[in-house]
């Protein structure tokens, strides 16, 4: 819309944000609700390595390390699960990407 000056009024200065953009922070919702739409793909580890490290699915952000000990397997361990899995959901990401 326009202003009574007849300036444009754009929703981002609309919305008082000390953070990122909002247009920013739509993007980042749309990619969490793609990659979240594809998180069935992951094997149940991976799920719930991916929620705790990332602080998904109502899990608080852990570390590798937190995570580690909770399952009893190493560190270096649980960053192999971890990037196993993101490789996978990019993987798809992209191919969905192109399908849509």
């Amino acid at each position: 819309g326009v202003d009574r000056d007849g300036s444009e009024i754009v929703l981002e200065e609309l919305i008082d944000n000390k953070e990122k953009p909002i247009i920013d922070q739509i993007y980042q919702k749309d990619n969490i609700d793609t990659f979240l739409n594809i998180f069935h793909i992951l094997t149940p580890k991976e799920q719930d390595i991916l929620s705790k490290r990332y602080g998904l699915n109502n899990y608080d952000k852990m570390t590798q390390n937190e995570i580690a000990k909770e399952y009893h397997i190493s560190r270096s361990y649980v960053s192999r699960i971890e990037k196993k899995a993101l490789i996978k959901l990019l993987k798809c990401y992209i191919n969905k990407e192109k399908d849509d």
